[in-house]
């Protein structure tokens, strides 16, 4: 069996995400304030500033493109919106490049999306965690977009880079990609969705088995994962260039995650400070495989469960024009689901009140994370 501690590697080759050094303590520095607690189903107190960097990769893939969300200390005149494709134009709830908040907490998450997907992806969770003082940084994943769809069935090639893309949009906004910005601290949270997750459960130390990947793909019935990803024909070579695991990472969510089947058993026992999302109506990746990684994790991890969610409920994707179309979950009740915004909107105020807890060094957070109208939750 060929097993590698691909922290990476199906990163995006399944999707969706956890870490290491499992802790429940923040360790963020003492002259970090902490997040400023309000009602995480609302935006927090700061207005929400925007901006897009370029990133040099330095590991012979192209310069990557990623947003940046920040608490913002001034307001333009109009607010921004984000391209899609440089054809499709959706309103922003954010100000462009406008002056950073510098009094703010500014603690800072990474976002990894999805296959065929978009850095801004979920941007409605990346404002409203912005509002309450954290800068997010969602880099775009070369070779997995939205404009490269037809890399479907053989992504491999592409996936062991996405952890490093991951690393290395977090260092440069730690290096000051946005002028005047400057996280906190030494550590970060992680959030990845569907193939993203997977990148975040490898970030954190999850040991995949290529043998073990293409056994159960070999399977009549398998998620989207197999279909996505093709075979897992990557040579030592290309091994070499995986990222290792980051021990910065302190808290992760994991939304809907792919592929968690092909992990070797045990080594997703020590998450850091880990809370699983999935929806029981994921007919893309199957909510058997959160389940999965849910009963692998060791004590302190969460598990929330959406109930008639479907496989795109954490994010926006549902506001794009074709996936309107073509996305099951994002016709609600008429196609059997929740309604799409209301499960968007629940695992919002989670995301916002588990890294309140879990990194802002804020308890008050506590209060919103348990079962409620429309899901459940389960912790170890």
């Amino acid at each position: 069996m060929s097993c590698f501690k691909i922290s990476w590697l199906l990163s995006c080759v399944l999707a969706s995400a956890l870490a290491c050094a499992c802790t429940t303590e923040s360790k963020s520095s003492d002259s970090t304030p902490p997040i400023a607690y309000s009602d995480p189903g609302k935006p927090g107190p700061y207005p929400v500033g925007i901006s897009t960097i370029v990133i040099p990769h330095g590991d012979g893939t192209n310069d990557v493109t990623a947003e940046v969300w920040y608490p913002a200390a001034e307001v333009s005149a109009t607010l921004g919106t984000y391209a899609l494709l440089d054809i499709i134009e959706i309103p922003a709830g954010g100000y462009r490049d406008v002056k950073p908040a510098a009094d703010a907490p500014l603690l800072l998450v990474a976002f990894s999306h999805g296959f065929g997907a978009v850095r801004w992806q979920n941007y409605s969770m990346a404002e409203r965690l912005a509002s309450f003082g954290y800068v997010v940084v969602a880099p775009d994943h070369p070779g997995t977009t939205v404009a490269e769809l037809s890399n479907y069935g053989h992504a491999a090639p592409f996936i062991i880079h996405r952890p490093g893309t991951v690393v290395a949009a977090a260092d440069a906004v730690w290096h000051g990609a946005v002028p005047g910005l400057q996280p906190r601290g030494d550590t970060y949270a992680v959030i990845g969705h569907s193939l993203g997750a997977l990148t975040s459960l490898v970030m954190g130390g999850g040991t995949i088995s290529t043998s073990q990947y293409a056994a159960e793909c070999a399977k009549a019935k398998h998620d989207a994962g197999c279909d996505i990803i093709g075979p897992m024909d990557v040579t030592p070579g290309d091994l070499a260039q995986v990222a290792p695991p980051d021990p910065r990472i302190q808290a992760m969510v994991v939304q809907n995650p792919a592929g968690t089947y092909a992990f070797v058993d045990g080594s997703l026992a020590h998450l850091p400070n880990a809370l699983i999302m999935s929806g029981d109506r994921d007919d893309a990746f199957y909510h058997s495989g959160a389940e999965a990684a849910f009963a692998a994790s060791e004590a302190g991890t969460a598990f929330v469960t959406y109930l008639g969610g479907g496989h795109n409920g954490p994010t926006d994707i549902c506001d794009f024009p074709a996936a309107k179309a073509v996305a099951a979950d994002c016709q609600g009740p008429a196609g059997g689901f929740a309604v799409q915004s209301e499960v968007r909107d629940a695992s919002i105020r989670h995301v916002v009140a588990w890294l309140g807890v879990h990194f802002g060094q804020q308890p008050a957070f506590a209060q919103h994370l348990g079962s409620g109208s429309g899901f459940t939750w389960q912790v170890k």
